[in-house]
């Protein structure tokens, strides 16, 4: 049984950022009276001691981005939250003006509880799903909030005990064992490769359906207007339950009695803002019949607004041992950054510990970044240049009759070309981007004005060889009649540990992916999981890696790495959660990128802050001022304080507006143009136990708040999505 299939959520440690713990010269803060304000104040990126001797240290000025928490206070961020909440937020807990053109709803997905009958669970990644949602209308604001209620969470609640085994080490014991011996076993464990569906990851709204998403399970429907379970969704039988391992050669009704060929759906569908569509995939582990496992399998969705399946591809990963977390969308591909691990799958298979704990980082294999074609006709009329030849040229020219306005289209359906008119066939070269050898290269095609689609010359169904010096990948679903198919391609990189990844673009036949990501002297070979369980994640031991913000740059006519480096001015920057104006997600037009930030001294310490880079002087960025690899204007940060803890930032747009202007294209001015968003995020505050949603001006994040609603007490979350729906009629 390959690994896939039973460590699907590893790289989801990495929605924490959790940092390891680094002390100056084998000291830590005290409020010893031998402890002056000097030594606190130059005792960068230490921790605030917790013990009961010790009080907290005031926090001052030169605090903030220094890396100084408590580890108490950051422990008491996964404390469970039993309660479920529905009320009107009084105006006392709202500080500052809420915008009132901020109109909408706000989800959040993280784990909720974390013990049992008084059983504390084996990670917190394993807590159960608690669905948050904060309404914002007329200068108002409405708080619902509600646990995920999947068939393994009732029958748990109902005998209040841990009765299923979960990805990250939380599984039913024998208590003597576990007391006398610290052994979490039970004999039902054994050879019991179920995984509980946690449902904690994401939440996401499409066609009506509000889909609470956790990557080693099935998306599972809520009611977005009551927040009330109404159970696994297939996605229109699309997807199919069972353990999601497939066997080569065996039969389908064989595997479904043995509980097996089904799949999992990942947290992290992105949208495509150019097409309006949203784009998720699933995956399973493929079994050979001879030998070692090889493939972990991937189908990629893409569905409109209604959740109509428009396309389905599929691609394959060969000795994939971690299915990745996070993926990104140009307009032309799909891409996701495979991780290298080292598996010892005995002690899962035995019931002796978790699928995460299986998992060792491998120092010595280099990380994969996976480029696989998106289907459709659009792909290959996507930014492309049209040339008129001369000899077209002299030939149709008449000075008796008027010029003609060509409007070329933007990727869309095929048969919207059929709008386009002309009074007599125009011989078009449609010249693709360099992205694959002899693939959509230099190819002609005659639009003929009674006709109602597009041809490429010498087109033909077959799979075109991919980049030179490249690894085939997979391949890709059927495409319309007359556009070439091509395949994918596997670009090696340095050993790392990638996380999420903002978004990706393709500029001048290069593909640009942003990513945040552990560095290769942050993966040691040790169990990934080590320093990330039990009741808090624990930072002392100095062996949790910072985590950078990368950029990664390919070639899309060889193949080859052009560059995978941390982006310039943020060496010393520990980031995460990486995201841009969604409206430019596929684009090179995102002008400015936020993510929650920990600190400016180089090291690994708890989320404390919000930051925005401006992108415009990088190189690709698709501004004419760039050129460097160094970001022009710097970042902007924004630190509560360190007894508060931040999580993902939400970018919102203010409204509609023209693309070319506050959406953050550059101007050529030289001025940094407004960013058109508002940035939402919510806050844990250890000094007065409660939690807090953030609207930021993304214009100014170091200004601070715009607006801070005082909300009751929920753990640190993962993921969420805004829509401007409103799902209430409390306001």
């Amino acid at each position: 049984m390959r690994l896939a299939c039973v460590l699907p959520l590893l790289a989801a440690v990495g929605a924490f950022r959790l940092p390891r713990v680094l002390r100056s010269s084998g000291k830590c803060l005290s409020s010893s009276p031998a402890s002056s304000q000097k030594e606190r104040n130059s005792a960068q990126h230490m921790v605030l001691e917790s013990a009961s001797s010790q009080v907290l240290l005031p926090q001052v000025e030169q605090d903030v981005g220094e890396g100084l928490y408590n580890l108490e206070d950051w422990a008491s961020s996964f404390n469970s939250q039993v309660r479920e909440f529905d009320f009107t937020v009084p105006a006392s807990d709202i500080e500052g003006t809420l915008p009132l053109n901020l109109v909408g709803t706000f989800f959040r997905s993280g784990p909720g509880r974390f013990e049992r009958g008084g059983n504390q669970y084996g990670h917190f990644l394993d807590g159960d799903g608690y669905v948050m949602r904060a309404t914002l209308k007329g200068g108002k604001v409405h708080f619902k909030s509600r646990f995920v209620q999947t068939e393994e969470y009732k029958v748990e609640a109902a005998k209040d005990a841990i009765l299923f085994r979960s990805t990250f080490g939380t599984q039913p014991e024998l208590s003597l064992l576990k007391k006398q011996f610290g052994v979490s076993w039970h004999p039902r464990n054994v050879f019991n490769l179920k995984l509980k569906n946690a449902a904690n990851t994401n939440v996401v709204l499409r066609g009506g359906k509000l889909l609470a998403l956790f990557e080693a399970g099935l998306p599972v429907a809520l009611d977005p207007t009551t927040l009330e379970t109404e159970g696994v969704d297939l996605l229109g039988g699309v997807l199919k339950e069972g353990l999601s391992t497939k066997v080569e050669g065996m039969s389908e009704a064989l595997q479904e009695r043995l509980g097996m060929g089904g799949c999992s759906h990942t947290a992290h569908p992105h949208f495509d803002p150019v097409r309006d569509v949203m784009v998720s995939w699933s995956w399973y582990a493929l079994q050979k019949e001879k030998g070692l496992p090889q493939e972990t399998v991937m189908e990629f969705f893409e569905w409109d607004k209604d959740m109509k399946m428009l396309s389905k591809s599929t691609h394959t990963a060969p000795g994939c041992a971690v299915n990745p977390h996070d993926f990104a969308l140009t307009p032309n591909h799909y891409v996701f950054i495979e991780n290298r691990g080292k598996v010892d799958l005995l002690p899962y298979l035995s019931g002796l510990a978790g699928a995460g704990q299986t998992l060792s980082t491998d120092p010595s294999r280099p990380m994969l970044l996976h480029v696989v074609p998106r289907p459709g006709p659009v792909d290959a009329l996507s930014e492309v240049a049209t040339e008129v030849s001369a000899a077209a040229l002299t030939l149709s020219t008449d000075p008796s009759r008027p010029m003609l306005l060509h409007v070329v289209l933007r990727p869309g359906p095929v048969d919207a070309l059929s709008d386009v008119a002309s009074e007599r066939p125009v011989l078009l070269h449609v010249v693709s981007r360099p992205r694959v050898a002899d693939a959509l290269s230099d190819v002609a095609t005659e639009i003929d004005p009674a006709g109602s689609s597009a041809q490429l010359d010498g087109a033909d169904a077959t799979a075109q060889p991919g980049p030179v010096g490249a690894t085939p990948g997979g391949q890709v679903g059927s495409l319309a009649s007359g556009v070439k198919e091509r395949a994918a391609f596997v670009v090696p990189m340095e050993p790392g540990f990638a996380l999420h990844i903002s978004h990706a673009f393709e500029e001048g036949g290069r593909l640009y992916v942003f990513s945040s990501a552990w560095g290769q002297r942050g993966i040691t070979g040790e169990k990934l999981l080590g320093e990330w369980g039990g009741v808090a994640p624990d930072f002392s031991t100095g062996r949790i890696p910072m985590t950078y913000l990368y950029r990664t740059v390919v070639d899309l006519a060889t193949g080859a790495l052009v560059e995978h480096c941390v982006v310039d001015g943020m060496e010393r920057t520990s980031t995460e959660h990486p995201h841009v104006d969604p409206r430019a997600e596929t684009t090179p037009h995102a002008r400015y990128l936020y993510a929650t930030m920990s600190n400016d001294v180089g090291t690994s310490t708890p989320p404390q802050g919000i930051c925005r880079l401006d992108l415009a002087g990088l190189e690709g960025s698709g501004s004419p001022n760039a050129g460097t690899r160094c970001a022009r204007n710097g970042i902007q940060r924004w630190y509560p304080g360190s007894r508060q803890f931040t999580n993902e930032p939400i970018i919102i747009p203010k409204g509609q507006v023209d693309a070319g202007d506050e959406v953050g294209i550059e101007s050529g001015s030289g001025d940094a143009p407004p960013s058109g968003v508002y940035v939402l995020t919510t806050v844990e505050d250890a000094d007065s136990g409660r939690a807090s949603l953030v609207i930021l001006d993304g214009d100014d994040v170091s200004a601070g708040p715009l607006a801070r609603v005082w909300l009751p007490y929920f753990p640190h979350q993962l993921h969420g999505t805004f829509t401007r729906e409103v799902f209430t009629d409390a306001l």
